[in-house]
């Protein structure tokens, strides 16, 4: 899934999708298929302020971002310009206010007057154009999909908000927010945890909230930008290969390299996490030894805090630790751990100052060790 969120594939979960997200239209209807063709018919509310991502905004994205900064070219960006350019459609602009669909001939006025506008752009660019007949066929398979399933989702979420236990999912990491990243090689929203109230419309000020922050035993990044502790050698296709470390979305091979401590302190300071969560931490056995980023050198400066300004031109200053060659997938509590990979979750524990409540030892979702 990449629209649909994780839930869907629970039976007893309400899933929404709030008025952050960029909704792929054909990815939105090519989801709702491959889940029907299972026998699950996910129960999915959509934010009537949600945007949609238009065939057109592939194109856009292949055109002007994919190649210059590695964009998975889904169209992501150029949906967001839209978006923050006020010329984006949303999903309550073919509602009337009863929650109805509007009729043929007003959704084909609001639809021509944005592709008219799209045509122009992209007949200077490409000579492609969209019809306007393909366009409205497109939205009314979503509609019909989702049919009595578009609501106000903030208000929604208010209501379950202290009856029901609510999990609030994002995508991509720190490093890729629109403000805090490693800009221009970021994407297009805040992927940090302000997102969550921007991109739902609600506030969790006076409301118990764990917010738990994920990392796997080393480092990836998908895409171009800075990557201080990246693995070019054999040891990182070793933790590639090893960790099946592919884009999700675009296949490509992520880049690896060690932990980085600065840069996960810095992802804790903005996020402000309470909990943490350490995965993949079986791929690193069978290492003689295991290095973790602890600072930077710039010229004869020693630096402590990452700053994505200047991640390029840090160089990394590491800690040697001893790896172990057991394999670790069949451990169910931290103690059973060899005590290497236990004074290597200690380290990473002792720098960020807070421990890590889940660990990963496998794929499986069996294979964890929870600490709590």
């Amino acid at each position: 899934m990449h629209v649909l969120p994780s839930g869907v594939l629970n039976k007893n979960a309400l899933n929404i999708i709030g008025s952050g997200v960029v909704v792929g239209l054909e990815e939105l209807i090519k989801e709702f298929g491959t889940l029907n063709e299972k026998g699950i018919n996910p129960n999915v509310i959509v934010s009537d302020k949600a945007p949609l991502l238009m065939p057109w905004h592939k194109e856009l994205d292949r055109i002007k971002h994919q190649k210059a900064i590695g964009t998975t070219g889904k169209g992501i960006g150029p949906a967001y310009e839209d978006l923050i350019s006020r010329s984006t459609l949303r999903f309550g602009d073919f509602l009337n206010p009863n929650y109805s669909i509007k009729s043929e001939e007003e959704i084909k006025r609001i639809l021509n007057l944005k592709i008219s506008k799209v045509n122009e752009h992209l007949k200077l660019l490409e000579g492609r154009t969209y019809s306007l007949e393909n366009v409205y066929t497109l939205l009314m398979d979503a509609f019909n999909i989702l049919n009595g399933k578009i609501q106000d989702t903030s208000l929604l979420l208010e209501k379950i908000i202290g009856e029901e236990k609510v999990l609030f999912e994002g995508a991509q990491g720190t490093l890729l927010d629109i403000i805090h990243g490693t800009y221009p090689y970021v994407t297009s929203s805040n992927t940090t945890v302000g997102g969550v109230l921007t991109g739902t419309g609600i506030s969790l000020l006076n409301k118990p909230v764990s917010i738990i922050g994920i990392f796997k035993a080393y480092m990836t990044r998908v895409g171009e930008g800075p990557f201080v502790t990246e693995l070019n050698d054999n040891l990182g296709d070793y933790l590639r290969e090893k960790g099946h470390e592919f884009g999700a979305t675009t296949k490509r091979p992520r880049r690896t390299g060690w932990f980085d401590i600065p840069l996960a302190k810095y992802s804790l300071r903005l996020n402000g996490f309470n909990s943490l969560a350490l995965t993949k931490l079986d791929v690193l056995s069978g290492l003689e030894e295991i290095k973790v980023a602890i600072g930077y050198r710039i010229g004869n400066n020693f630096v402590s805090e990452f700053n994505p300004l200047f991640a390029e031109h840090y160089e990394p200053v590491y800690v040697s630790l001893k790896g172990w060659e057991e394999d670790i997938s069949n451990a169910r509590t931290f103690y059973e751990l060899p005590k290497e990979a236990q004074n290597y979750v200690k380290f990473l524990e002792r720098h960020l100052n807070l421990e890590f409540g889940i660990i990963s030892v496998g794929p499986d979702r069996t294979q964890t060790i929870y600490r709590f």
